[in-house]
């Protein structure tokens, strides 16, 4: 039987979860004034599991349910998420380690995207303080999920793995 539609399937549900979980529960907790960005890690991570196209695909629908649930510009997440996608898709490899680790810098990546593109649309401005904050704080508090969501994603998107390592 073919395994990827049903990868697919299970990919779309995380990505859902993952939508409600950022704008109900991880949105009310903040350090330095800031919060994780669930949706974009997952989207780092499941680029890992799926074909490049169906990737791509949740990127994009991902960020686009983000943008019409917040206040930024329609289809800015959307485009920002697409690119971590792509990213994604191009820098991480098989080995777990290379996907955590490139979880930072796509996560930086996604940051500087949103303030450029946020500044070009009107949204702000890049002069603002927070910038630094959300440069650093986010990338780190990213890494942080990646580590604990990998090991459950493994199981849930790679069944056939012997181990997280395999």
């Amino acid at each position: 039987m073919n395994q990827r539609p049903l990868m697919v399937l299970r990919a779309i549900g995380l990505m859902v979860i993952a939508v409600v979980l950022q704008t109900v529960v991880l949105n009310r907790f903040r350090i330095f004034g800031v919060t994780a960005s669930l949706v974009v890690v997952m989207t780092i991570l499941v680029a890992r599991w799926l074909e490049p196209r169906a990737a791509l695909l949740v990127g994009f629908t991902s960020g686009l349910v983000i943008d019409l649930l917040g206040a930024s510009p329609l289809g800015l997440r959307a485009l920002v998420y697409t690119v971590v996608a792509f990213a994604a898709i191009r820098l991480t490899g098989e080995a777990p380690l290379r996907s955590l680790a490139g979880v930072w810098a796509l996560s930086l990546l996604a940051e500087v995207l949103v303030f450029v593109l946020g500044t070009l649309s009107g949204q702000g401005s890049l002069l603002q303080a927070e910038i630094l904050t959300r440069a650093i704080v986010v990338p780190l508090l990213n890494l942080g999920l990646a580590a604990m969501l990998y090991p459950l994603l493994a199981r849930i998107l790679a069944p056939t793995e012997r181990g997280v390592l395999a």
